[in-house]
């Protein structure tokens, strides 16, 4: 049986319960269960039961019905002024005064407080013979009516016209137990039995998400009964016997995952090289030794494992997947060396056609990195025997390699990555420096860390990219660089510029200018400017990780591609993270600061009520003279990663400036003297957003009585007296 509703009470903590009675027992029944809550635009409360319709004016003390004809034909319409029946299965506000309440059996009825009026539809034609069918949610958005039924699916029926439609009858739209509208105009959330449906209004269509056991960021369940999207943008999700979801908007990260019901799978986890070819195919390669690539002509997926060229070991990790200027395609690997993709058969061979042959020409089984230069020759970081020019039109291979004690040589034979600028030169990252190789020649010039500002991080160097305006970022343990041939040096862009990780995996540079790199603590994205003396200065850094969305905190190495279309891929020990970085929005709701309680002696009170100290007036908290160790605990309305949140706090007259605490959300102030006392808030959210409450709490502790203006003006008197008696 329904015991009725409650209203909080936020002043006094308390609720105030009400049973939706009609003072004639006779009409009413008064255990149906509450099928809905609405409040229209004169603040009248409606509660929609199994046993009627009933409403709270604002200042009544109890609830009213509205009268209901229930002589159970479903055909009953039209003229009726009065509820079609008591069994209420959804309402909602019509925007102005008016009401919408629709039945389980598909009718409706649009009630007019202010005039009286009652005007009643059908949807009967929904109703197909041998189905069930049941309205279980309902929603008046953009002028027209959305119904969630079960059975047909979702309705919009226009008041106007009286026409109604059917917008689907697949199974996603079956069974929808609320309808909310979305932030995004034009959009609606859906949650059904099937998962949680975002539909757009204007066109139709629709992308549906579910539970899925091998993502653990997908929703807790399939079945889901509510759906709500804050003024913030995150969307909040209640399924049946699996708790809450929440997820953002602002965050959209897709994901490529390994498991059998994942929405796009992958034959393993550990992901070493994505590619992206001329026909728009992905093509992803993981530490297992087997590449993957989606054909998208013939719509299949097809997995191979790259043969190793040592018969005495397994296949080892792909580390670079490369098409060059003729379409043709390359993988670079461990134990696998240089193979490239044969059309025909479906499956990589050696660059020679066979392993005898390749181990004659190249000999090479431990290749890191292709590129290619204007000249169509491919470059080759071989670890430790160095780099590799192979002429295709020649067949011509020359090696440039490390010579100890010439500085003009390589400045290590362990190489893992190369990248070629705009000038043609051949820049080399490798285990000790960086070394650059002038086109044309052998001549290498090595950069290495001297301990001079404008020398690399470190030595240990993993990482080589060239950007959109043709610089080369290196990528190390202790952060990037940025090279300027003007000082023919590097500027570093580490934790003593503001970059929040150390250890550079991957980068990317999207179409407007951002930077997106990989780390083995999440993803960072920054832009860049330039100071007047020619310094680089980066700004707006965004740091995000798995609380974000992400398959993991932690990208492989040289593991990044853009796609012609700016999409942004990054792989790591989880799957691979994709998304469209214009789509990925900062945070731009101001945090509200709340103080969540008071405590006295470590002991929570509550001030204004019987229990609690007695506020004044103005609402300033009166403490007596004991009361003097107070505490305060706070929080910022904000759920965008809450930890990274920055508070501080300043407590008048005591202090002048702000005391940062970092996350903490805990003050407590103990010996404190009688007197007037104001506590002000701060807080600084991740994506830099600041808020203060100014005078967030005003208390006074009362001094005590001997120490009163009016006990010294006695013990005056008295002394006075005691003198002139003497």
């Amino acid at each position: 049986e329904s015991e009725g509703i409650c209203r909080f009470d936020s002043r006094t903590e308390s609720f105030e319960r009400f049973r939706p009675l009609s003072k004639d027992p006779s009409l009413y029944d008064d255990s149906g269960y509450i099928k809905g809550i609405a409040e229209d635009s004169d603040s009248v409360i409606y509660v929609g039961t199994y046993g009627g319709l009933y409403c709270l004016d604002p200042g009544a003390a109890e609830f009213t019905g509205l009268p209901f004809l229930d002589d159970g034909s479903p055909d009953t319409l039209l003229t009726y002024e009065g509820l079609l029946s008591s069994d209420i299965a959804a309402i909602t506000p019509d925007g102005k005064e008016g009401l919408w309440i629709a039945y389980e059996d598909l009718r409706l009825t649009h009630y007019s407080r202010r005039n009286g009026t009652y005007r009643h539809y059908s949807l009967q034609k929904f109703r197909k013979k041998g189905e069930r069918t049941l309205i279980k949610s309902m929603l008046f958005y953009k002028g027209r009516l959305w119904l969630g039924a079960l059975g047909p699916g979702l309705i919009e029926f226009d008041p106007k016209t009286g026409a109604s439609s059917l917008t689907s009858r697949h199974e996603n739209f079956n069974n929808i137990g609320q309808i909310r509208p979305s932030t995004q105009e034009g959009f609606l959330w859906l949650a059904t039995g099937y998962g949680l449906v975002n539909y757009n209004t204007n066109s139709g269509d629709y992308c549906n998400f579910t539970y899925v056991r091998a993502d653990s960021r997908s929703l807790a369940n399939t079945a889901n009964n509510c759906v709500f999207e804050d003024s913030s943008g995150l969307i909040w999700v209640g399924s049946i016997n699996a708790g809450v979801n929440y997820a953002f908007r602002h965050k959209p990260f897709g994901h490529f995952l390994f498991g059998p019901d994942a929405y796009r799978t992958l034959s393993d986890d550990n992901i070493s090289a994505i590619m992206s070819d001329d026909e728009g195919n992905l093509w992803v390669g993981y530490m297992s030794g087997i590449i993957e690539f989606n054909d998208n002509r013939e719509g299949r997926k097809t997995a191979v494992r790259i043969s190793a060229l040592n018969g005495d070991y397994g296949p080892g990790t792909i580390f670079d997947l490369f098409q060059d200027s003729g379409g043709r395609i390359y993988c670079a690997s461990w134990l696998g060396g240089l193979q490239v993709f044969d059309r025909h058969s479906t499956r990589f061979i050696p660059l020679t056609g066979s392993s005898e042959t390749y181990a004659a020409f190249l000999g090479a089984i431990d290749v890191r990195d292709i590129d290619e230069d204007n000249q169509g020759n491919l470059w080759l970081c071989v670890q430790g025997k160095g780099v590799y020019m192979l002429d295709k039109t020649r067949k011509h291979l020359t090696r440039i390699e490390k010579v100890e004690n010439d500085t003009t040589t390589l400045s290590s034979a362990w190489v893992f990555r190369l990248g070629i600028d705009d000038r043609g030169s051949i820049w080399v990252s490798s285990s000790w420096g960086v070394s650059r190789i002038t086109p044309g020649s052998k001549n290498v010039r090595r950069y290495l860390n001297t301990g001079d500002i404008y020398s690399i991080t470190d030595n240990n160097t993993r990482m080589v990219r060239k950007d959109n305006q043709g610089r080369i970022w290196i990528g190390s343990d202790y952060g990037l660089n940025l090279y300027d041939p003007a000082i023919d040096g590097f500027h570093r862009i580490d934790r003593s510029a503001g970059f929040p990780a150390d250890q550079i995996r991957c980068m990317e540079q999207d179409d407007n200018g951002t930077y997106w790199t990989g780390t083995a603590r999440g993803l960072v994205s920054f832009d860049m400017d330039w100071t007047t003396g020619r310094e680089p200065v980066i700004r707006d850094v965004r740091f995000y990780d798995k609380d974000d969305g992400l398959q993991s905190n932690n990208f492989s190495l040289n593991c990044s591609y853009r796609d012609e279309e700016g999409t942004l891929y990054f792989g790591g020990n989880k799957g691979i993270d994709f998304f469209d970085p214009r789509a990925i929005k900062p945070e731009i709701i101001e945090p509200q600061l709340r103080i969540e309680n008071l405590e006295i002696f470590g002991k929570t009170v509550y001030p204004g009520s019987s229990s609690g100290p007695p506020m004044d007036r103005n609402g300033t908290i009166l403490l007596d003279h004991s009361e003097n160790m107070v505490g305060f605990k706070f929080a910022a309305l904000n759920y965008f990663d809450v930890e990274s949140n920055n508070y501080s706090y300043r407590l008048d007259p005591l202090q002048t400036g702000w005391i940062g605490i970092g996350s903490n959300r805990t003050i407590v102030f103990s010996n404190l003297d009688p007197g007037h006392y104001s506590l002000s808030l701060k807080v600084v959210t991740e994506s830099g957003r600041e808020n203060e409450l100014v005078d967030a709490v005003r208390f006074f502790i009362k001094p005590p009585f001997w120490k009163t203006s009016w006990f010294r003006y006695l013990a005056l008197l008295i002394l006075v007296g005691l003198i002139l008696l003497a």
